[in-house]
């Protein structure tokens, strides 16, 4: 039989017009387009039968009839179909093999076999193998009920398809993006079980998806704590987003690899939900290894460069020290040599008015001299604080602050010498002594405060001012004072701070231990 071809809806009795008219009241309402229908009919009276069925319904379509499977098979391959109605059995062709073809050609095309020869166990046999519905020959009055619900069937059937399609693209999407981030990636259900894990995962934890799937990630990874006592699930950091906040963040911890080595790692988990509504656990997690060793380094790095300067201060000490004695023993006693001699001119020269003059004048210089000697000597290494001790040493540096600026200065000593290294000593007397330096040149100040006291383990000093102060976090040249009075502290391996505002003056804070830490390696 040749194609049979309709592509508008008239019937015997007159017009499409009328025809649509006359069956509008018919067509069911999932029915709202042209359908494109493929019949399978050899009887060219029982196809003008169904045709007619159709029409009187006021369904308008396009249709084409086949009667052999290559036929068929071309015009499943030059439209898309909406509906295919087929008789049971053709000389040529039967509606098992119709509905074999449509399994082979994955086309999801509802078939509705139409048959006026076929029994009941026939009728549900056609419907296992893929048969939409079946409507006999003799009441085709169902014909039309059974196009629309097929019709219904198949806009579900491919509004599922697209949701399912849109999800899979999605899903594609978020694996791919999970595949080239540079974290690794946990997806756990509601029991901390795996569900899925990243390529970066897999490298940092030497362990496949396919190997923990369904398996609870604690008790892969996660079961030893850093000294290798078990760790309970209960005491994990990651059940606090069970229970409590939707997120938590560790900085550093540690999971187990495959081989069973530690890795330092830093994470977050997230809880969420999926699409039903269950309850989910996400977990980026990134390998610290590289940035511990770097810390490690960074922090090995700063000991040598304590411990330098702990060396350099101390070298620093000692060469001022003796710069200090040699002037005050050695240029000194010449100086005082010369002013002998001077005064011996000048007394045994009276009947030489001019060599008594100029003798006299040189003693007058030489008194100078030795005053700069002196005080160059004392700003070096104060003899008091070697003779008489820290405590001492401050009293003198104070009352010598206080004559000098006339700036009121109260003191509070509180120290027990017996227990004090020579480090510690000459690092806090420093320390006082650059602050009232600063006090005099910068601060301002009407009143200033020093307070020095020890307790069992450690020495605190403080000095404070009620000048001008300054803003510590506001960009400033680099103060080498300051700089220096930090790193005094810190190479004896104590606290340094610096408390100012603007208007509010300024505290200058040290708390160092009294065990002779830094020096003492070096030693």
């Amino acid at each position: 039989m040749s194609p049979y071809v309709k592509r508008t809806v008239t019937d015997a009795g007159g017009s499409k017009s009328s025809a649509r008219q006359r069956g509008a009241d018919l067509i069911p309402s999932s029915i709202t387009r042209p359908v494109n229908v493929l019949f399978i009919e050899g009887a060219e009276d029982d196809l003008e039968a169904i045709v007619h069925e159709l029409n009187g319904a006021g369904i308008e379509f396009y249709s084409e009839c086949h009667i052999s499977l290559p036929a068929v098979g071309a015009a499943l391959v030059r439209r898309a179909w909406d509906v295919i109605i087929t008789d049971y059995k053709l000389a040529a062709l039967t509606a098992e093999e119709v509905l074999s073809l449509m399994r082979v050609s994955a086309q999801d095309v509802p078939v509705i076999v139409v048959s006026g020869h076929i029994g009941e166990d026939e009728a549900v046999s056609l419907m296992k193998q893929g048969a939409t519905d079946f409507v006999s020959k003799a009441d085709l009055s169902a014909l039309v009920p059974a196009l629309a619900r097929a019709l219904e069937e198949a806009e579900s059937h491919r509004e599922e398809r697209e949701a399912m399609e849109a999800i899979r693209k999605q899903e594609r999407f978020l694996r791919e993006l999970a595949s080239g981030m540079g974290e690794g990636l946990l997806a756990l259900d509601s029991d901390w079980k795996l569900v899925f894990m990243n390529p970066e995962a897999e490298r940092i934890l030497g362990w496949r998806r396919d190997e923990l799937h369904g398996k609870r990630m604690h008790e892969v990874v996660h079961y030893l704590k850093a000294d290798g006592s078990p760790f309970p699930a209960s005491e994990c950091p990651c059940t606090m987003v069970a229970s409590g906040s939707s997120r938590h963040q560790v900085e550093d911890d540690h999971y187990i690899r495959k081989d069973g080595t530690f890795v330092p790692v830093s994470y977050t988990v997230t809880r969420t939900s999926d699409a039903n509504g269950k309850r989910r656990y996400v977990v980026v997690f990134r390998d610290r290894t590289e940035q511990k060793r770097a810390e490690q380094e960074l922090r090995e790095s700063r000991r040598q460069l304590r411990e330098l300067t702990a060396f350099l201060q101390r070298i620093r000490e000692e060469e001022r020290t003796a710069i200090a004695r040699e002037l005050h023993d050695e240029l000194g006693q010449m100086l005082s040599g010369l002013r002998m001699d001077a005064e011996w001119l000048q007394r045994n020269c009276t009947e030489q008015p001019k060599i008594a003059a100029k003798a006299k004048a040189m003693t007058a210089l030489i008194d100078s001299s030795l005053r700069t000697v002196r005080r160059i000597s004392t700003d070096l290494r104060p003899a008091v604080l070697d003779d008489l001790g820290l405590e001492a040493a401050l009293e003198w540096l104070i009352g010598g602050f206080k004559n000098r600026s006339g700036i009121d200065c109260r003191v509070r000593l509180a120290l027990d010498e017996s227990r004090l290294v020579e480090d510690v000593a000459i690092t806090v007397f420093r320390l006082v002594q650059e602050s009232l330096t600063n006090v005099s040149r910068y601060a301002q100040a009407g009143r200033v405060a020093v307070a020095v006291a020890m307790d069992a383990e450690r020495i605190k000093v403080e000095v404070r001012d009620d000048g001008v102060g300054f803003n510590v976090d506001a960009p400033k040249p680099r103060s080498y004072g300051v700089l220096g009075m930090r790193e005094r502290v810190i190479a004896l391996q104590g606290n340094f701070d610096i408390d100012s505002r603007p208007g509010d003056g300024t505290c200058v804070f040290a708390d160092i231990p009294l065990a002779r830490g830094v020096k003492q390696a070096l030693d």
